[in-house]
């Protein structure tokens, strides 16, 4: 009997040890690699120079704007990575719209 008491304490201590299940944890709100500038929220976005810029040029508008985020953000949870993309525009001709772009991808949060 006492070897069952010891037995059953042993096992019930080493469940709580165990990290909790991954399907039960959340991923978090993360960016892929070189998305420089993070997950942003939509009121984040437009104090990107870029953006601005975009907007006084008439470029687009902002329900444009807010219309590319939210197609963007496919889990829906208020938050797009941005990626400066000056780089890749290098040589680009300025009716492009190079200069008012950025790359954008949804982040990996968990859908809710």
């Amino acid at each position: 009997m006492r070897h069952q008491r010891i037995l059953v304490g042993s096992v019930v201590a080493a469940a709580l040890a165990l990290p909790a299940s991954p399907a039960a944890a959340k991923p978090p709100a993360g960016c892929p690699a070189g998305f420089d500038l993070g997950a942003l929220t939509y009121e984040e976005t437009l104090d990107l120079p870029r953006i601005q810029a975009g907007l006084g040029a008439g470029a687009y508008d902002l329900a444009e704007h807010e219309a590319i985020f939210v197609f963007v953000d496919r889990n829906a949870d208020g938050l797009v990575c941005f990626k400066d993309v000056a780089t890749l525009a290098d040589g680009a001709a300025p009716q492009s719209g190079w200069q008012y772009l950025y790359n954008v991808v949804d982040n990996n949060a968990a859908l809710p």
